[in-house]
């Protein structure tokens, strides 16, 4: 097993690579952010299930409990076969309290008849729970995973395949994220980590549009 750590403002990142695949674990003061678990299955189904939630999150839509458990399954997938760019779920430290959860995902090249990924971008996207919003959480989690985990893995070799078959690896060069014109309050989260790059197209609609590019 492979496992490193790095530590760096109340942010404490451990990526570990074994047979069994990844396990990544981000402190920070006052959450955990680690690849997924099976055990919060039902506050995950109930998270992509809730149009309250999903109103202004990609094209709006929700889940069938089905569909989430089948996004579980092929995350899982991705940490077994060492890929870190699946789900995470965030919980408040000290009281194991699903928070929200964050997923880390390559960008489909849709120029061709094959899949295939755009080179060395990442999206970030992230539902939090109600209950727990207005507590800056959503902030403190992003900034950990942009400034603090994406850098590591970086390090460590990790970065987007050229397609899903594809042993070829592109470095991590820039990480992005869209959120709907009306948000305004996932549009202040996201001006914390990254920077406006103004209104596209993105999921079927104008969205406001955020990047953070790595040195």
């Amino acid at each position: 097993m492979n496992s490193v750590v790095s530590a760096s403002a109340f942010v404490l990142v451990e990526v570990s690579d074994s047979d069994q695949g990844l396990s990544i674990c981000v402190e920070t003061e006052r959450l955990r952010i680690t690849s997924i678990k099976d055990k919060f299955e039902p506050q995950l189904v109930e998270l992509y299930g809730s149009s309250e939630v999903n109103a202004l999150v990609g094209t709006g839509a929700t889940l069938t409990p089905d569909a989430v458990r089948a996004k579980i399954k092929r995350w899982f997938a991705r940490f077994s076969a060492h890929n870190p760019l699946a789900g995470y779920v965030v919980t408040e430290k000290t009281t194991n309290t699903f928070v929200a959860d964050i997923v880390l995902k390559p960008i489909k090249d849709r120029s061709g008849p094959k899949i295939r990924f755009l080179p060395g971008i990442i999206e970030i996207g992230f539902l939090s729970t109600p209950t727990q919003m207005g507590k800056g959480y959503a902030k403190e989690y992003t900034n950990a995973v942009i400034h603090h985990l994406v850098p590591k893995l970086m390090e460590l070799g990790y970065g987007v395949k050229e397609s899903p078959d594809s042993s070829k690896i592109h470095r991590i060069e820039k990480i992005m994220a869209t959120t709907s014109t009306l948000n305004v309050r996932c549009q202040s989260v996201l001006l914390k980590s990254m920077s406006f790059m103004g209104v596209k197209l993105r999921y079927g609609s104008d969205r406001h549009w955020y990047e953070h590019t790595y040195e």
